[in-house]
C-alpha cells in the first residue's frame, strides 16, 4: 500500500499529431495572448466585486442565424 502513496498513475499516451501542434510557435504565441487577455478580464472582474461588492459584465450577443435569414430575403 506504501507504493499507492508514492507513485500517481501512469502518464497517458501523447497522440503524436497533437505534439507536433503543441510545439508550434505560433500556436503558443496565439494561447499566450488568449491568457494574457483573460487575465486582464478576470483581474477587472475581481476589481468590481473588490470595490463594489458585484460585477458587472456586459457583452452583446446576436443570432447569426435569424441575420442570415434577413439577408436572404
Amino acid at each position: 500500500m506504501g507504493y499507492l502513496a508514492c507513485d500517481g498513475p501512469p502518464p497517458l499516451p501523447i497522440d503524436p499529431s497533437i505534439a507536433q501542434d503543441l510545439f508550434d510557435p505560433q500556436l503558443k504565441k496565439a494561447i499566450a495572448a488568449q491568457v494574457n487577455k483573460n487575465r486582464e478580464f478576470d483581474a477587472f472582474v475581481l476589481y468590481q466585486y473588490r470595490t463594489q461588492g458585484f460585477a458587472e459584465i456586459q457583452q452583446e450577443v446576436t443570432d447569426d442565424e435569424q441575420e442570415q435569414e434577413q439577408e436572404q430575403l
